[in-house]
């Protein structure tokens, strides 16, 4: 299957390093173990994906012996996909047979759509008095948010229904021992599949940048960037004619003068945990779209890309005021900051995989 990444981004060597991907600590073996002991006892297997990642985030080594059981396969996180491509995701698997569902986990009319593909994947045997599912899914794709979301839903402590009394078993994440390639490994870390720390950071984030310039997103920033600077403009010109209208006594203007230096000497530092804030999520889209803009290299170009990047992880240290004291820890930073944004879908909605050639085929035949 076609890994949907521009080859620039293959080709790439970063400074940081392009070393294998492997992330597979020993509960992951334990689990694993587990999940095909106890498969024997289950009624459905609600495999969980990342709507980013429907192949990626699928266990290979799971496919075998899950494709053997009910299986309702699960894609969370759509709200952070790119929507446009859902529908052709829906029609490629359910050409293939496969009972499927995409949902956002913490949204309650999606877990309502969830439950009743549970019901339709147990409906021929729902005459039994106890049905038992299991959830299973590689790291961080949402498994706990829905069986929480079903739990809410149902009001039934463990149960998520009764009559019959249907029981949710939930199972730790787990990855395939080895990573067959380093677009696969990149792509899981890229959506938290695998600790940041394993692959490191900055090395992420200058992948994350290499694949959004690849496609050409800050540009589609612009008017969001445009509009809000001029929000910000017509706020801070209120504010000056309010503070203006106000009567001041002398002692009033000493002291809007000294915490005025205050601020503009020692300004308040930002912070990773900021990354949800409207204003970091300005400083970074602009940045992004001035480098972008100003460049006038080849994006398919290993070379010029790599530059681009290493112009782009600057100017966002700068931007964020991430302190040069901090040396190359800084750029970690610059990592964290990027990685979060794009967790949330403040950099926008994107599909890291692509379909399949013989899906794209039968879209355009269509």
């Amino acid at each position: 299957m076609a890994s949907g990444v521009p080859k620039v981004l293959m080709k790439m060597a970063f400074k940081t390093g392009t070393a294998p991907i492997n992330w597979f600590p020993g509960h992951m073996a334990t689990a694993t173990r587990a999940i095909r002991e106890r498969l024997r006892l289950i009624d459905l297997v609600v495999e969980v994906r990342d709507s980013r990642i429907p192949y990626t985030s699928a266990n290979e080594d799971f496919q075998d012996f899950l494709s053997r059981k009910r299986r309702l396969i699960v894609f969370n996180k759509a709200d952070l996909t790119n929507p446009n491509l859902v529908p052709k995701w829906k029609d490629h698997f359910e050409a293939k047979g496969e009972p499927i569902v995409f949902v956002n986990a913490h949204c309650k009319e999606s877990i309502k759509l969830l439950f009743k593909e549970i019901r339709k994947g147990l409906q021929n045997i729902m005459d039994r008095p106890t049905l038992l599912i299991m959830v299973v899914g590689i790291p961080n794709v949402g498994k706990s948010a829905i069986i929480n979301g079903l739990h809410a839903l149902s009001h039934t402590g463990f149960k998520i229904h009764s009559k019959p009394s249907i029981f949710v078993l939930d199972t730790p994440g787990v990855l395939v021992p080895n990573i067959r390639d380093l677009d696969m490994g990149l792509k899981l870390a890229l959506t938290g599949a695998i600790k940041d720390s394993v692959v490191g950071e900055e090395r992420l984030g200058r992948y994350l940048l290499a694949f959004l310039n690849s496609r050409k997103a800050p540009f589609k920033w612009q008017k969001s960037i445009e509009a809000a600077r001029a929000r910000e403009r017509e706020e801070k010109e209120k504010k000056e004619q309010v503070e203006k209208a106000k009567p001041k006594t002398l002692l009033e203007l000493k002291k809007q003068a000294y915490l005025a230096e205050k601020r503009a000497n020692n300004p308040k530092p930002e912070r990773v945990s900021d990354h949800n804030k409207d204003h970091v999520v300005l400083l970074v889209r602009e940045a992004l779209l001035n480098t972008l803009s100003n460049f006038d290299g080849d994006l398919e170009g290993e070379k010029d890309m790599e530059a681009l990047v290493d112009i782009q992880m600057h100017e966002l240290r700068r931007a964020l005021k991430i302190s040069i004291e901090l040396g190359d820890k800084g750029w970690e930073f610059v990592g964290k900051k990027l990685l979060n944004l794009f967790r949330v879908g403040r950099l926008g909605n994107f599909a890291l995989d692509v379909l399949p050639e013989d899906a794209q085929n039968q879209i355009q035949c269509a």
